[in-house]
């Protein structure tokens, strides 16, 4: 998802100004900081808590 949005700002960005690319510009960009600032911390909160319930079971 990430490769995709990040090819079509590319696209967008090579292109004129006009109205309905700016709006699918906007929403691009939107998605591409919240990858950022929600999806990896995301994964990184659930890869921890799954390493931690993986070694509390090894040790019992």
């Amino acid at each position: 998802m990430f490769v995709a949005n990040f090819l079509v700002l590319v696209k967008i960005g090579a292109l004129h100004p006009e109205e309905p690319l700016i709006t699918v510009g906007q929403i691009s960009t939107f998605f591409y900081f919240a990858w950022f600032l929600i999806a990896i911390p995301s994964i990184v909160y659930t890869e921890n808590t799954l390493f931690r319930l993986n070694g509390s079971k090894a040790r019992k």
